[in-house]
């Protein structure tokens, strides 16, 4: 069995988040049991598609970056930045799938057999 890429499991974890599920952290207890963040949702599709624990935190750790601007940002902190709407958080999964698209794409392109035997 391989590993899915990580395009796949943010495509998953955007497709659990809905206007109506979608929640910031409150101050006092964080999210409720109803509700979900970008970081659960990844949980849950990681868990979903057994997906190994360090790909999960690749894949926190990918979003993260594209949204925050910079390798090491907290996807949490910009999840619960005030002001934040779901449409935020939708673009930024789009604008990461995307991203990670390319990026996988570039991957198996050097990996093609008339690559490897040129």
């Amino acid at each position: 069995m391989s590993l899915p890429y990580i395009s796949d499991i943010l495509i998953d974890a955007k497709a659990r988040l809905t206007p109506d599920n979608w929640a910031q952290a409150t101050w006092d207890g964080g999210i409720p049991d109803d509700k979900c963040c970008p970081a659960l949702a990844i949980g849950a599709a990681c868990i979903d598609m057994s997906v190994p624990l360090r790909l999960r935190y690749k894949t926190l750790d990918f979003l993260a970056c594209v949204v925050t601007g910079f390798k090491g940002g907290s996807l949490t902190r910009w999840n619960d930045e005030p002001g934040r709407t779901f449409e935020h958080i939708s673009s930024a999964f789009d604008a990461a799938i995307a991203i990670a698209r390319v990026n996988e794409l570039k991957v198996s392109a050097a990996h093609t057999p008339e690559q490897v035997t040129a």
